[in-house]
């Protein structure tokens, strides 16, 4: 298991691992910045539920999508900075970096992933007004950092 940690795949260059760093840095920023759809769900919804969500859970959603939004940011910067750390002659530490971001940004994406699905069951079903009770919505939001 620790062989993960410090192992680079020896048949790559400088070149192309900092490609590697490189791309997951971008893909890892685009991904951070869909967050935005479900911010836009949340604000445009006009609903009863969503705005009791509101008035209820604001602060909790904040909190939610900002933890979500600062770690796609720190590991996007994470990976750039590997290129730099590579480049400088400390591989395995940049492939650390790559690695550990990549696995923090994927938890961070799943987070984001159950944001946006609740938000959007949430308008869905203020759109057909279904019989469900808001209360329902109460502490859903409260589970801590991305």
């Amino acid at each position: 298991l620790a062989s993960w940690k410090t192992h680079v795949p020896s048949e790559l260059v400088l070149g192309e691992r900092l490609t590697i760093y490189g791309t997951a840095g971008t893909v890892i920023a685009v991904i951070g910045g869909l967050g935005s759809i479900a911010v836009s769900v949340y604000l445009g919804g006009k609903g009863g539920r969503v705005t009791m969500l509101r008035a209820e859970n604001g602060t909790a959603l904040r909190a939610n999508w900002r933890m979500t939004l600062i770690a796609t940011a720190l590991t996007a910067m994470a990976c750039w900075a590997a290129q730099v750390v590579d480049a400088s002659g400390y591989t395995k530490l940049a492939w650390f970096m790559m690695l550990a971001s990549f696995i923090w940004a994927l938890t961070a994406f799943f987070r984001l992933v159950w944001l946006f699905n609740r938000l959007m069951q949430i308008a869905e079903a203020d759109e057909r007004d279904d019989a469900r009770p808001v209360g329902e919505l109460s502490g859903r939001w409260k589970s801590g950092t991305a």
